[in-house]
């Protein structure tokens, strides 16, 4: 059965923003978050939205040029990134 929910810190490794950003976007209203006792919990459609409304990464043709090795094939892959692959694991 597939997640329906995150907690901050399993949000954080999914590769976004760390945990006191999330904490900070949800004080702020960007990001909804839900309470369960002292725990909060993400839905995972709430934080994909989240993320799509991340301004996206931008890697310079001349930092791309300038990598060598896997540098190079990371900085290739984040300049071609249109989003993130929850399926991954």
């Amino acid at each position: 059965m597939e997640k329906l929910a995150l907690t901050v810190a399993e949000a954080a490794a999914l590769g976004g923003p760390c945990r006191s950003a999330l904490y900070q976007d949800i004080k702020r209203g960007r990001l909804r978050a839900v309470k369960r006792g002292r725990s909060t919990r993400i839905l995972i459609e709430d934080y994909k939205q989240y993320l799509a409304s991340l301004p996206p990464l931008r890697r310079t043709e001349a930092a791309v040029s300038t990598a060598t090795g896997r540098d190079r094939a990371d900085a290739t892959k984040l300049k071609n990134q249109t989003s993130f692959d929850f399926n991954e694991n």
